[in-house]
């Protein structure tokens, strides 16, 4: 009698521990379930810290690079070596940059006239006229080598500057022109030639249709301002902090 009430004492205390066994697995799953959410918005918090970081050191480089600015300009002001000349030099790149006046200087002259049609293989006769692209290609590689003022046909070739084909003759600034078309470019005459007759640039991809001419010029390139007038409809001017918010907005979006 004694042996079977013990063994049914055991039997409960076995009952009753595997109760909690499975008790505690069941919270040490659940444990590990709520730990992986909680495991993601550290890693989340994280990245969204290193990202903050980093726009703040951004906006503080940008910071320095303003005060580096104004203490140029307090400093010429305090040594009278004159703000105004500074923000004269200032309004006459400006002025430059936008092509709203003559400029003189040492650069390269190219000329492009039409190739000789009268070929051996009947090639079409069309891949021996100077194109738009044609004069398109060259201003390109002029940018790219550094021209600070281009014109062709004494036409100024700004940033609003328009050149298409016109049946035998080219648009430029609303102005038809035709061939040979001459291009000048103001900027260091080796920079600018070497931009053109790299190996394999524009100059040998044109050279075997069209002919082409570069000629350098130390002193004495003249290009015209622009002929035309500014009308802007619906560009505004805002300040650059606006245009960074907007800048971020969009990225969030």
């Amino acid at each position: 009698m004694r042996n079977k009430n013990a063994q049914i004492s055991i039997g409960l205390v076995c009952l009753v521990l595997s109760f909690f066994v499975v008790v505690q697995l069941k919270n040490v799953k659940n444990s590990e379930v709520n730990t992986y959410p909680s495991q993601i918005r550290l890693e989340q918090t994280q990245e969204l810290l290193r990202l903050e970081k980093e726009k703040s050191e951004s906006l503080y480089k940008q910071v320095m690079e303003y005060k580096d600015e104004v203490k140029e300009y307090q400093e010429r002001a305090i040594s009278n070596d004159s703000a105004v000349d500074m923000l004269k030099r200032d309004l006459e790149n400006a002025e430059i940059q936008a092509g709203i006046v003559s400029v003189e200087g040492p650069g390269v002259v190219v000329k492009l006239e039409d190739g000789d049609t009268m070929n051996p293989a009947n090639m079409d006769e069309n891949m021996f006229v100077v194109h738009q692209d044609d004069v398109l290609k060259v201003l390109n590689e002029l940018k790219a080598a550094g021209a600070e003022a281009l014109s062709v046909n004494e036409q100024r070739i700004i940033s609003t500057s328009e050149i298409r084909c016109s049946g035998n003759t080219i648009t430029i600034n609303n102005t038809r022109t035709a061939a040979p078309f001459v291009i000048k470019a103001i900027g260091d005459p080796d920079q600018l030639e070497s931009g053109l007759t790299m190996r394999g640039g524009i100059a040998d991809e044109l050279s075997g249709w069209i002919k082409l001419e570069i000629s350098k010029h130390q002193k004495g390139i003249v290009i015209p301002s622009y002929a035309g007038k500014f009308e802007f409809k619906k560009a505004k001017i805002i300040t650059n902090a606006q245009a960074v918010e907007s800048t971020e907005k969009n990225k969030k979006n």
